[in-house]
């Protein structure tokens, strides 16, 4: 185990140190609530997790899955980005930091802050209405399987229209309905934010905005993230999709 640590430690340290000083510039050089870039956070947030996780620092995968919580909600319009909010998440990257310096002393598991990660758990909990998240799992864990494999499915025959539809000869109708069974899916299994970010990209592909191809490159991107964030967390194994996404990705069409 030492061994393996040594090994991923120099990708580790380098990529949380860059994740959390994108994270408190982000909070720090925002003007506004309403002009800071949610969706950004949250890829950061959950990075931070993931990177935490995989050494096996449990103290600071736990206070940035909170903060995630919490920019999910935001993500899927159940909560409001608000300057108390900001100054939470500033909280939330200061500990961290504090934790990530403690860690890269010690090659340790840091020390919890429970006060923080209460408050973060508490506003959430506050925010949806209590015991939402308990009251929430209706279905048994073979539904919730075979709508998640539902979702994947669809996305597996979407991805490829959604690719397309980033040509400026697409034809949107062709596009709409080849996505339209994948928000179908993402509404059945409860993913909020992918299924929002499927209708604006329906929307734009319609629409003559001058700035119709960034903003479709853009919120493409966002519904990639989506996916693979869902397959991340429920531990699904992508196969041929991871390989379609990283092939979408690397082929993006110019931007004119």
């Amino acid at each position: 185990m030492a061994d393996l640590l040594e090994k991923l430690w120099p990708a580790f340290v380098s990529e949380v140190t860059e994740q959390l000083d994108n994270v408190e510039l982000l909070l720090a050089r925002s003007g506004a609530a309403e002009s800071v870039d949610v969706n950004q956070l949250f890829r950061n947030f959950h990075t931070i997790k993931g990177n935490c996780s995989m050494i096996g620092f449990t103290s600071m995968e736990t206070i940035a899955h909170r903060s995630e919580d919490i920019l999910a909600a935001m993500r899927n319009g159940e909560i409001s980005m608000t300057d108390d909010v900001i100054d939470m998440l500033l909280d939330a990257i200061i500990r961290l930091k504090k934790q990530f310096q403690h860690a890269n002393e010690s090659r340790a598991n840091p020390p919890q802050d429970d006060e923080l990660v209460e408050k973060l758990s508490a506003f959430v909990a506050t925010q949806l209405g209590g015991d939402q998240a308990e009251a929430k799992p209706q279905q048994s864990e073979e539904e919730q399987l075979k709508l998640l494999q539902g979702l994947l499915a669809s996305a597996k025959m979407a991805v490829p229209s959604l690719v397309l539809g980033l040509d400026a000869a697409a034809k949107p109708n062709q596009v709409e309905a080849a996505v339209s069974t994948m928000i179908k899916a993402a509404d059945a299994v409860g993913f909020k934010a992918l299924s929002h970010s499927l209708k604006h990209f329906i929307e734009v592909i319609h629409s003559t905005h001058a700035d119709k191809p960034r903003q479709l490159l853009a919120l493409a991107a966002e519904i990639f993230d989506d996916i693979g964030f869902i397959c991340d967390e429920h531990e699904i194994d992508l196969d041929r999709l991871i390989w379609v996404l990283s092939i979408a990705k690397e082929n993006w069409p110019p931007l004119m």
